[in-house]
């Protein structure tokens, strides 16, 4: 039973700390909270395909050559492969806050009337 149900366990988990994750470790204010971003999605979904490869890896091509020195050297690949995934999913999810940001950063308009103390009058064409 533990063979089929650890996967959708693990994404649901995986899930859950991603979300909070990118929800509450940025110091960015105001924080809008949300539980299912792209970024979480795509870190979500590296992470459970390098898991899942890597098990596949540890299961058919190792061997047990070098014992408990071996598992520690295969732990630590795997908590970088991890880590790499958590952090691609912050990088997503910044760059699209990036890209929404920049669409939404423009010039403030200048309304058409007597000058209000930001300098000298622009000067009228003559005709």
């Amino acid at each position: 039973m533990w063979n089929i149900a650890r996967w959708p366990v693990a994404i649901v988990l995986a899930s859950l700390a991603y979300g909070f994750t990118y929800a509450f470790a940025p110091n960015v204010k105001p924080r809008r909270p949300r539980w299912i971003s792209p970024g979480a999605l795509a870190g979500v979904g590296i992470w459970i395909l390098a898991s899942g490869g890597f098990f596949i890896y540890i299961k058919y091509a190792t061997h047990k050559t070098y014992g408990v020195f071996g598992a520690a050297v295969l732990l630590l690949l795997w908590l970088w492969l991890s880590s790499v995934a958590l952090l691609f999913g912050a990088e997503l999810n910044l760059a699209i806050e990036t890209v929404k940001s920049a669409g939404r950063a423009q010039e403030p308009r200048r309304t058409p009337g007597p000058d209000r103390g930001r300098g000298p009058a622009p000067e009228q064409p003559a005709g």
